[in-house]
């Protein structure tokens, strides 16, 4: 067999491989966004922003204290300023 053939093979092997896992992910990924309706699919979508949103201003908030520290400015001074 020469070289040329073996890197035919080759390929066919490899994308044999590949597009078989590609259908099955996607025949899972189709029966999944099958099992809920558009309106559940709204519900996980904002449950999942609201938490990403408590978990980006939490973050700032810390990193803004955290600066407010180093600072000298003291917690009472900044609660006040952002009422």
């Amino acid at each position: 067999m020469g070289l040329v053939e073996r890197l035919i093979l080759d390929l066919s092997n490899w994308l044999e491989r590949h597009i078989t896992n590609l259908s099955y992910s996607m025949s899972v990924l189709v029966a999944t966004c099958g099992a809920m309706t558009l309106q559940e699919w709204m519900y996980v979508t904002g449950i999942a922003v609201a938490i990403g949103t408590f978990f980006v201003n939490w973050h700032y908030r810390r990193k803004t204290a955290r600066i407010l520290k180093d600072l000298g400015i003291r917690q009472r001074i900044y609660e006040e300023t952002n009422r």
